[in-house]
């Protein structure tokens, strides 16, 4: 993507999250993004126009752009390195002259006149706007009969310096050399967001200079006789940022409770932090740039850490804090999931949530609650089945791998010690791997289905409108009332989507619960396998969790191997033809399966399992002529497996011949290393019975020897007749249903 498109995209992120005092405070900050993305973005977007106008003179674009934005003479007003050059002579038409506020002029400040402008003598001030607030009547009085500033300089674009190249460092670097040694830049820092106010603010334990700004502390009386007491800048600049906090966000800043371990009541210890549970589940955005905001969480962070410290030494409960501890837990976790914007496959570090300093203290909060001994488990389970289990087993679906690990943590605590809870969490897990199979195939449907759309118990109106089916053409869509019917927007649906996060981590918590199973394998849990382990193969990222899925199968056969040939029979259901590494990963779980249930403890039935073991022994047969040479080198690998091998034993007659052919006929495969392996693996295969080998290349050879005899024969003409009659059958037909395609999209595209 073009670097410009990322800049655009990324700049509108970060003006979406933000107010318009930050953005404010943001675009005159060097460690702002926002202002670092701006101004590449502004450079770049130049550099693009520029490179494009071949008969268009540098010099006149310059002139022409800095007219358009209304520059000062000396353009953004860096400091900028001064480049030798030729003379410029200034053009005398007003198009060429900088325009000001008649508000602006004054003739008795001439000096700082020309400090505001580069020290290029004038006679214009401009004034403070961001220091004083009379930037208003500043702006208003831009108009018609404005005065215009005379160009005094041979050169008004000297100093002028290109902000592109092609290194993204090195723009980087150079554009934060031009912001930092900026003396304009460094004023206005100065006088909007002095750091020495912002820091005492931050290290004001007992809010002192909040109570100042926000005037908690004053009376009615007192308000009224200091209604004239002036502030300064920086105290009504804090105002501002006070009063863009929500309520809880301001509660929690002006709370002053004391610690718990200098209560010495338990009763008003109680009471203490039942206060600090309730002013804990305010939340904070973490991307914010509001110092008080920051101060905030700080000092929520200080609040959890001493909460768990209590917690962990004390001893506290009561119902009444368990039920406080379980709403704070609630408002912290159960979220709207942050997404990173990235694309997974390609970026290699992990996504990290910009919240995780608080949400670590909450799921240690929670995870302290669920082994707690001391807690009644009649008691904790009120709180915990039902909604609270199934936002949690949702939460799985984050990006972070860090919230998941500790999920997974909690959920198995839970599903060991809350017996009555486990029937619900072995549901919940099982929506959500529904969700995952089956909702990228279901979900992205095409609007030209509208029958079956509004058919299907409609559930965009509720079933409140039907469809009269006497007076709907299907070649006339627009008959039918869309603004009845509501039509969710499809997006709505594709960004619905459950992601594979989590799965792995469900397959973890299952493959130990398998393990703990009573023999015989109960029913349900039979059906679980194929109806959540099974179709989970043909998930489009399987291998995020590949191999928890291998080790819950195998773990199954280990439990009951009459589930073996469910196993065997979904991986040859979904075998995928066209995925060569899925064929691979197939492949290793075949041979993983065959294994456990050829070692069986119990020993294993070769009737009972004849089918499906040959139906397995053909699949690897054909991967191992596969064009693609992986999978074919995986194929022949298999043959030397001790598993496989005693299957392909107890029925020689049968399954040998196709091996052995197999391996003759990739003699000519086009890749020459496999080639050269299927040499080896074709030499270990003879060892184990020359006999039967040789018996069968002979029979192999003769066969090859009488279909090239009669290769030339009248019986060849007519197979090849039949052959060509066949494919043009096979074309009439496609090209049949590409016209029946033609048509569907031609009439999609009329009823828009």
């Amino acid at each position: 993507m073009n670097l410009n498109v990322v800049l655009r995209h990324e700049l509108h992120a970060l003006i979406n999250r933000a107010s318009a005092d930050q953005l404010f405070t943001a675009l005159h900050s060097p460690q702002s993004p926002i202002r670092d993305r701006f101004i590449k973005f502004l450079a770049l977007s130049y550099a693009d126009w520029l490179s494009t106008q071949n008969d268009i003179d540098d010099d006149d674009i310059k002139k022409e752009w800095k007219h358009a934005l209304r520059m000062q003479p000396n353009g953004f007003a860096f400091n900028m390195i001064n480049n030798q050059g030729d003379d410029y002579k200034a053009d005398k038409s007003s198009a060429d002259k900088p325009y000001t506020t008649s508000a602006s002029l004054d003739t008795s400040e001439p000096n700082k006149s020309a400090n505001l402008n580069g020290n290029h003598p004038s006679n214009v001030v401009v004034s403070n706007a961001l220091g004083n607030g009379a930037g208003d009547s500043g702006m208003n009085g831009l108009n018609g009969n404005s005065h215009q500033l005379q160009l005094n300089e041979k050169m008004p674009m000297e100093g002028f310096k290109r902000l592109y190249t092609e290194s993204e460092g090195e723009l980087s670097q150079k554009l934060k050399q031009i912001i930092t040694n900026d003396q304009h830049y460094n004023e206005l820092i100065k006088s909007i967001s002095p750091t020495d106010y912002n820091q005492s603010i931050m290290n004001d334990p007992d809010n002192n200079l909040l109570d100042q700004i926000t005037g908690s502390n004053d009376t009615g009386s007192d308000k009224s006789n200091d209604i004239s007491t002036p502030i300064s800048i920086e105290q009504e600049n804090m105002r501002k940022y006070f009063e863009l906090l929500s309520a809880d966000q301001q509660q929690l800043l002006k709370s002053k409770l004391p610690l718990l371990s200098d209560i010495t009541t338990l009763d008003k210890r109680n009471e203490i932090l039942i206060k600090k549970l309730q002013l804990c589940a305010t939340t904070f955005d973490f991307l914010t740039t509001n110092p008080l905001e920051l101060k905030g969480i700080e000092k929520k962070k200080q609040m959890l850490t001493e909460i768990l410290e209590y917690i962990a030494r004390y001893s506290w409960y009561n119902e009444q804090i368990l039920e406080r501890c379980i709403k704070t837990i609630s408002g912290n976790l159960f979220r709207a999931l942050p997404r990173s914007g990235k694309n997974p496959d390609v970026e290699d570090e992990p996504f990290e949530d910009p919240a995780w300093a608080h949400l670590q203290l909450i799921y240690d909060l929670t995870l302290r609650l669920v082994i707690n001994t001391d807690v009644d488990k009649k008691t904790m389970k009120k709180y915990l089945e039902g909604e609270f289990v199934d936002n949690v087993i949702e939460l799985f679906a984050s990006e972070d791998p860090r919230e998941r690990e500790y999920l997974k943590t909690i959920l198995h605590r839970i599903y060991g010690r809350f017996m009555p809870l486990r029937a619900l969490i072995r549901q919940s897990i099982a929506n959500c791997c529904y969700r995952t199979i089956y909702e990228q195939y279901t979900v992205n449907f095409d609007y030209h289905d509208d029958i079956i759309d509004y058919n299907n118990a409609l559930i965009h109106n509720n079933g409140d409108y039907e469809l009269d089916k006497t007076t709907f053409k299907y070649d006339n869509p627009n008959a039918i009332q869309k603004k009845v019917l509501k039509r969710m927007d499809k997006r709505y649906y594709q960004n619905s989507i459950r992601n594979e996060n989590g799965i792995a981590e469900f397959l973890e918590i299952f493959c130990s619960i398998i393990h703990g199973f009573s023999i015989p394998v109960k029913k349900e849990h039979k059906d679980f396998l194929r109806n959540v382990l099974v179709p989970l193969h043909k998930c489009r990222k399987l291998e995020k969790f590949h191999e928890q899925l291998v080790a819950c199968c195998v773990q199954f056969v280990f439990k009951d191997p009459s589930v073996a040939p469910v196993i065997l029979g979904g991986l040859l259901k979904f075998w995928p033809i066209q995925s060569p590494t899925k064929e691979e990963m197939f492949i290793a779980e075949v041979v993983n399966v065959v294994n456990a249930m050829i070692n069986h403890k119990n020993g294993f039935s070769w009737p009972e399992n004849r089918e499906i073991c040959l139906s397995v022994i053909d699949t690897l047969v054909e991967c191992m002529k596969s064009h693609h040479h992986s999978v074919a080198e995986r194929a022949l690998l298999v043959w030397g497996e001790d598993a496989i091998e005693i299957l392909i034993d107890l029925d020689k007659k049968t399954i040998w011949p196709k091996i052995v052919e197999a391996f003759l006929d990739n003699k000519n495969h086009w890749n020459e290393s496999l080639r050269e392996c299927n040499e080896e693996a074709m030499d270990v295969f003879k060892v184990r019975d020359p006999q039967t080998f040789n018996r069968i290349r002979e029979e192999y050879e003769r066969k090859q020897k009488q279909t090239m005899s009669t290769a030339g024969g009248p019986s060849q003409q007519n197979q090849n007749s039949q052959n060509d009659a066949a494919r043009q059958e096979a074309q009439q037909r496609r090209m049949e249903k590409w016209k029946k395609i033609k048509a569907m999209a031609q009439q999609k595209n009329a009823s828009k």
